[in-house]
């Protein structure tokens, strides 16, 4: 849904009394009196894994004709860029597909502009089915956090995977690039974070997922806002100040009601301690199981086991240790 929420705020457009960006084009002195601003995109982004294309439908939604500038990326081999449109037009846009890539193509008519992010990803292997999640609206200078899921349903032993993430502006420039291992066995699903630095600018970019395993590669990616201003920065600030507000006020009071808070507090904090016990509890036998699930493969594969029980049996753990883990992601109340 975040997803989405990202897409439609960039097609808001942006409107203006003066139409500066036909100043110095072909439209600048050939403007009828009466013009659309009013059209849109059949796309809300562009999405390539290995192609060199893509067609976009621009539709006038007004009666008049419609008048509009495409400024592309760097990322864009080929595009028409003054456009004269009665009803549709479908325009063919050539796309630079020899490296992960992201840039944002705007569309601007007198008084209105609406963008369109474009993607184009390495086409790679599909044996892990890799796959990354993330949160949309991430402040500078703090960890963007986001979940790395692989499956490998005939693993037979622990894998050592590279992961090496990107981070990438609107103007396709590598901002940030981190590398880690991690042991693969038959599942990945981690929470991993990378830090952002405070000099990287507001913005939207994407971060490119590369997974390497022997001469198998996967990619992934996802785009993300980075949004730190000086208001955010206040409404945090703000919030902060009203909530120690709170506690004080919550403080002067239970001083006035001591004995029936403080017996609610001590139930709280009972509650919550139970329940950090079963989340430890959880995490414990979580990495049982997986041990259990380590011991029966080395069993099937000396051939100890059938290969119908080992299926039975894996299928069970594997079940144990995502409820397990889904238990342990929650965390304690």
């Amino acid at each position: 849904m975040r997803r989405l929420c990202f897409f439609l705020l960039l097609l808001v457009p942006l409107v203006s009394a003066h139409h500066p960006v036909f100043e110095g084009s072909d439209f600048n002195d050939n403007l009828p009196l009466e013009y659309s601003n009013e059209f849109s995109l059949s796309k809300s982004k562009i999405s390539l894994d290995g192609e060199n294309y893509v067609e976009i439908t621009i539709t006038n939604l007004d009666y008049t004709p419609l008048f509009l500038i495409v400024d592309y990326p760097s990322t864009v081999l080929e595009g028409e860029t003054n456009l004269e449109i009665k009803n549709d037009y479908v325009l063919t846009i050539n796309i630079d597909n020899s490296e992960n890539s992201f840039g944002i193509i705007e569309f601007k008519s007198p008084e209105r502009s609406l963008f369109l992010p474009v993607v184009s990803i390495l086409p790679g292997d599909t044996q892990f089915g890799t796959n990354l999640n993330m949160e949309l609206d991430v402040v500078s200078g703090q960890n963007i956090t986001f979940q790395v899921e692989m499956t490998d349903d005939n693993s037979e032993f622990t894998k050592e995977v590279l992961l090496n993430y990107v981070l990438v502006s609107r103007y396709n420039q590598k901002v940030l690039e981190f590398t880690e291992n991690v042991q693969f066995d038959a599942l990945i699903d981690d929470e991993f974070s990378l830090s952002v630095p405070e000099y990287i600018s507001d913005g939207e970019y994407a971060l490119f997922l590369d997974s390497s395993y022997e001469d198998i590669k996967e990619y992934d990616y996802s785009l993300v806002t980075l949004a730190r201003g000086k208001s955010s920065n206040n409404v945090y600030f703000g919030l902060n100040y009203i909530f120690l507000i709170a506690i004080i006020g919550l403080f002067i009071f239970l001083i006035y009601n001591n004995r029936k808070y403080m017996f609610f507090l001590k139930k709280i904090h009972t509650k919550h301690s139970l329940s950090i016990k079963k989340h430890h509890a959880s995490r414990a036998k979580a990495e049982i199981v997986e041990k259990k699930l380590s011991s029966i493969r080395s069993a099937y594969l000396e051939g100890a086991i059938s290969k119908k029980n080992y299926d039975i049996t894996v299928k069970k753990l594997k079940e144990k240790i995502k409820q397990l883990r889904d238990s342990v992601k929650r965390g304690p109340k």
